[in-house]
């Protein structure tokens, strides 16, 4: 569940990163308020990659990728018109899968697996239209 939450304080934390940039309601935009199209780039303190997003008109489109502390990639996933969109997975930092999840235009749908920690416990979750309709632990 952690690589859930991390993946929700990354995206709140895109619009107080720089100066250069801000949010006007839902859209991402520049200094004079003019929607942000391109890749946005994130730094962790030590100048290495965070993230990169890709925004069309001001909001979330295509593909957002995250790297840790290392600049490994860690999690990839998709938007489309701002709402997470398709196939989003995370890897440890040795490249081991950690979580795959399916979104469809904003809501939670299919199997879910999460796991904390490479040799950690696998939960399984089923949604359906948002809700979650089974939950195990393997």
């Amino acid at each position: 569940m952690r690589v859930v939450v991390s993946l929700f304080v990354l995206l709140l934390s895109v619009s107080g990163i720089s100066q250069d940039h801000i949010q006007v309601g839902e859209l991402f935009c520049t200094a004079d308020s003019v929607p942000f199209t391109g890749l946005y780039r994130t730094y962790h303190p030590d100048g290495t990659r965070s993230a990169v997003y890709t925004f069309v008109e001001g909001k979330l489109n295509k593909g957002v990728f995250f790297y840790d502390e290392r600049g490994m990639l860690c999690m990839t996933g998709f938007y489309a018109d701002n709402r997470p969109d398709g196939l989003w997975q995370s890897w440890s930092g040795k490249g081991a899968p950690l979580s795959t999840a399916r979104y469809d235009q904003g809501k939670k749908v299919g199997e879910w697996t999460i796991k904390e920690t490479e040799k950690g416990p696998t939960y399984k979750l089923m949604y359906a239209d948002n809700e979650l309709i089974e939950a195990r632990l393997e």
